[in-house]
């Protein structure tokens, strides 16, 4: 699978730890077995690239501003906001360390892959 090579180059690369690494894998067979989520680089590359920026954040102090208000306006009204919400609360669980601030986008990514897979 291209995105979990993805991953690995960037793990290789030095961009992403070993274990930031691992986390990201995790999440990725997550939402394929866990959540049946087919992923590919047309749906699902951008929560999984935002996972790995997430993380290199936390690894230089960094933070993410907040979503702006039009589009947190927009993502609260996909008609998958509940479930995106519920897979966003699952990754957090399973990287407790992402920040509060990359939850708005994870819901937002989630939400655009859930929408896609019913176009």
């Amino acid at each position: 699978m291209k995105l979990k090579a993805q991953v690995i180059r960037r793990r290789d690369t030095g961009r992403l730890t070993g274990e930031n690494c691992k986390q990201v894998l995790a999440v990725i067979d997550y939402l394929q077995k866990g959540q049946h989520l087919p992923l590919d680089e047309k749906n699902g590359e951008l929560l999984i690239l935002h996972l790995c920026d997430a993380l290199e954040r936390i690894e230089h102090r960094e933070t993410l501003p907040a979503l702006g208000q039009s589009v947190y306006e927009e993502v609260t009204r996909e008609p998958n906001l509940e479930r995106a919400v519920s897979i966003c609360r699952d990754i957090q669980e399973m990287i407790p360390e992402l920040q509060a601030s990359e939850a708005e986008y994870i819901i937002m990514h989630v939400g655009a892959m859930l929408g896609n897979m019913k176009n």
